[in-house]
């Protein structure tokens, strides 16, 4: 499930990049850096499918996740 929009994780990884412009990093900034890219190059906005209502989960076409839990 996605706790973000794509938006918002863009807008996260743009203050992140500012303080590492200010010289304000710390070690965990590189790796959060790296980890909010990664996040918004795998962002889906998950297109469900439905084939059995009563026994199956809806999951998402794209990426299989089981959505809307």
């Amino acid at each position: 499930m996605n706790d973000f929009t794509k938006e918002e994780l863009k807008e996260l990884l743009d203050a992140i990049r500012w303080k590492l412009g200010e010289g304000q990093a710390d070690s965990l900034t590189f790796p959060l850096e790296a980890k909010l890219k990664s996040m918004i190059d795998n962002y889906c906005e998950h297109e469900l499918v439905r084939i059995d209502y009563d026994c199956n989960p809806d999951r998402c076409v794209t990426c299989q996740e089981i959505v809307g839990e």
